[in-house]
């Protein structure tokens, strides 16, 4: 059998069966559709995550306190005065890429109870200690 007979009677058999052979069309053109909508879904979904995680902070760097008992918290204030704006500024002029620095200071409030009354007080922050 010639290619030439082979392409005819491939062609003779989708005229003769129409209804099978459009219906074999129409589902690869719907699972090759499913598949290319799949994966563009699952590209943006993707994309979408990483640009949530990268405005959570992808790039940032934080510096926290750590939590310290009361000896350990002295003799650590004896050595070091804690993280100052000059070290931010130093940070940013040393560390390429940096956009920019922030400090951020945290201050827990502390309700303090005297003789029945109740009085809203702050906690000191950490440089006026």
């Amino acid at each position: 059998m010639t290619l030439d007979e082979a392409l005819r009677t491939a062609w003779d058999n989708l005229g003769s069966h129409r209804l099978r052979s459009g219906l074999a069309m129409l589902g690869i053109v719907f699972g090759v559709g499913a598949v290319i909508a799949m994966l563009a879904i699952g590209a943006g979904a993707e994309r979408e995550a990483l640009q949530m995680i990268e405005r959570l902070g992808l790039h940032n760097v934080l510096v926290r306190g750590k939590q310290l008992d009361d000896k350990e918290l002295e003799e650590v204030r004896r050595k070091s005065l804690g993280v100052s704006a000059r070290d931010g500024a130093a940070i940013a002029d040393a560390v390429p890429g940096v956009v920019g620095v922030a400090p951020r200071l945290e201050v827990e409030a502390w309700k303090i109870l005297a003789d029945g009354r109740h009085m809203a007080v702050s906690r000191p922050s950490e440089s006026l200690r």
